[in-house]
């Protein structure tokens, strides 16, 4: 089963201002994320990150430059849909 994926947004602003050369393997990653959550992720950090939340962690290479990448979620009650709360990329 594939959760269908809801933006929040602050995921919608988040993916506007990502680099351009990471939405490529972002998209890849978030279509990863909504066919096994779980294996893709672990419980979020807090802080820096918000808590409650689950999140996945990855890094992509990109112009001989390593990013480090962040999807942070929730899932919503119904179980067929994960909450995008935030992207990010350092």
């Amino acid at each position: 089963m594939s959760y269908e994926l809801i933006f929040s947004p602050i995921a919608e602003e988040d993916w506007k201002n990502l680099p351009e050369e990471l939405r490529a393997d972002f998209t890849i990653r978030l279509n990863e994320l909504a066919e096994h959550p779980t294996r893709n992720s672990r419980p979020s950090l807090c802080p820096p990150y918000w808590p409650n939340h689950q999140m996945r962690e990855f890094s992509i290479e990109s112009n001989g430059r390593m990013w480090y990448c962040v999807i942070l979620f929730k899932y919503m009650d119904n179980e067929t849909e994960l909450w995008i709360a935030a992207l990010g990329s350092r």
